[in-house]
């Protein structure tokens, strides 16, 4: 294998023609080989060639395979060289063992080893290191709240007034809720910034699981608020409850609040005239005791203050679940919300997609 007798110990293109580079010990050919690759973002090819490699012209005729990359010596004349590792598309990398080996090439190997073995833990620190870690959306759902680390603040909450308060900075305002007979009540609250991300949670008094919790009604559901403020619902047994609000940024935020007492209710079968004022709802209870689809069945009445009516059916159960429905097709904008409602009481509301005031005739027909 000649062509190469009067070079200097080093990495050159294999003799046999394969796309790789085979190391000259400076006497002969070593059985080390690595795939042909480019140390720098400049490609060579066929191209260049003759201009990378000119000795080899007289030792080859033919193309010369893509991605060549031209020896690079390292330290001595008869040390290893940190030769390029990486295949190409469809190539495996090939180390093959057997023929002559110095002194110097065994170091050589050992260094070669050692700088892929610190390229690979450079390339996993840049890509999974603390800068190119995933984020989390500080405004994501869930309605998990502070228990400890901030101020609590705690007040009386009046059911069928609304209250001013404030929830501190990284900390949690509580109102106490007294009910002195069952009741299905709405928990209303509005941030004074559309940016504001409240949250509420009702508990019972002295602690335990939230018997009804909201995080965002979502923008389509503002009702004259922020898609941000929380709306909960739940149907609770006389006694007293913690009405907890919290800053999902742990931002200090000023807010109006108000528990409301759902009266109005839905019978089965009948039809039930109702009015919303603009940006405001009309509540009423529905009470599923069997198992099946519940329909509920919304007709807007156009009126001189509002000639396109776009009513919104959003139904609210203890807990955290909601079933919404605006248009029942793409011909009419009367919402049908047609849904398997567990056994229990939910509220359903029916407001005006567009804020405006309301006069609907609502039916409802349960299993």
């Amino acid at each position: 294998m000649g062509g190469v007798s009067d070079k200097a110990a080093g990495w050159y293109p294999d003799p046999d023609g394969e796309n790789r580079q085979r190391y000259w010990d400076g006497d002969s050919w070593t059985e080390y080989f690595t795939p042909i690759a480019p140390r720098q973002a400049e490609l060579h090819g066929s191209s260049t060639a003759s201009a990378d490699y000119p000795y080899l012209v007289a030792s080859r005729s033919g193309p010369h395979p893509d991605l060549m990359a031209p020896p690079v010596p390292v330290g001595s004349t008869r040390g290893w060289p940190a030769a390029p590792a990486q295949a190409g598309d469809g190539e495996t990398q090939e180390f093959s063992g057997g023929g002559k080996r110095s002194r110097a090439s065994v170091w050589a190997l050992i260094a070669a080893s050692v700088l892929v073995v610190m390229l690979v833990v450079g390339v996993g620190w840049w890509a999974f290191g603390p800068e190119g870690a995933p984020v989390d959306d500080p405004t994501g759902a869930g309605t998990t709240q502070p228990t400890d680390g901030g101020e609590t603040v705690t007040a009386e909450l009046d059911l069928g007034t609304s209250t001013s308060a404030t929830v501190p900075q990284a900390g949690l305002w509580v109102g106490m809720l007294t009910l002195d007979a069952d009741a299905t009540i709405l928990v209303d609250a509005r941030g004074e910034r559309r940016e504001d991300d409240l949250r509420i949670a009702i508990v019972p008094e002295g602690g335990g699981d939230p018997v009804a919790a909201n995080d965002d009604r979502d923008a389509t559901l503002a009702m004259g608020g922020s898609g941000l403020d929380p709306l909960a619902a739940a149907t609770l047994t006389a006694g007293t409850y913690e009405v907890r609000v919290d800053e999902r940024n742990s931002a200090e935020v000023t807010f109006d609040i108000a528990a409301t007492e759902v009266t109005d209710a839905l019978t089965s079968g009948d039809t039930v005239d109702v009015q919303a004022a603009e940006d405001g709802f009309w509540a009423g209870s529905l009470t599923v005791t069997g198992a099946g689809a519940t329909a509920i069945d919304v007709t807007a009445v156009p009126t001189s203050d509002n000639d396109e009516p776009d009513a919104v059916i959003l139904v609210i159960g203890n807990g955290d679940r909601e079933y919404i429905n605006d248009d029942r097709d793409a011909d009419s904008r009367d919402p049908l919300l047609e849904q398997d409602l567990a056994a229990g009481t939910w509220v359903v509301l029916v407001f005006d997609y567009h804020g405006r005031s309301l006069v609907a005739e609502v039916t409802a027909t349960t299993p």
